[in-house]
Formats: C-alpha cells, structure tokens, sequence
C-alpha cells in the first residue's frame, strides 16, 4: 500500500511540474492485470485495476499535451502486449 501511495504522489507531481514548464513529456504506461507465473501460496498474485491504472495515467499525460503517450496491457494484441523485449524496444 505506500507503494502504491508512492507511487501515485510522484505521478501527480511529475504531471503538476511538467504542466507549469511546458517540457516535452512522453509516457510508457504498463497495466497488467494477469500474469502468465502467478502463484498465490508464494504472493505473486494477479491485479485486479493495473489496466485500468495504466489507462488513466495516460489519459492524463495526453491531456496536459504530452507529446507521446504508449500504454501496454495484457488486454492488447498479442504483438502489443507488454513483455520485457517488447518494453526495452520502446525504450
């Protein structure tokens, strides 16, 4: 839970600075909601709103006017869908 709390105070003030400086931003968004190796009895479970996370967060950069926007979820075709190779070819 601070994790995620963490993470979303650093995502508000990174999207409140880049909007007062008007720098180019670009954002990758990775939701995955079900994992190929989720294994309850050693923690590693499936997400339930990690899509959806990734699917707002990039909503929000696009509408302070980031120049490039990229969301991968486990929802999208499967060329599209966020593996490592998939992620570090876009990086």
């Amino acid at each position: 839970m601070k994790y995620i709390l963490f993470l979303f105070f650093f995502v508000l003030l990174t999207v409140s600075a880049f909007a007062q400086k008007q720098l180019p931003t670009y954002g990758l968004f990775v939701g995955i909601n079900k994992y190929l190796h989720a294994d309850s009895e050693k923690g590693f479970d499936n997400l339930n709103y990690a899509r959806n996370d990734a699917e707002a967060l990039a909503a929000q950069f696009k509408d302070i006017g980031a120049k490039k926007v990229l969301t991968l979820t486990d929802n999208d075709a499967s060329d599209d869908r966020p593996t490592k190779r998939k992620i570090l070819e876009i990086l």
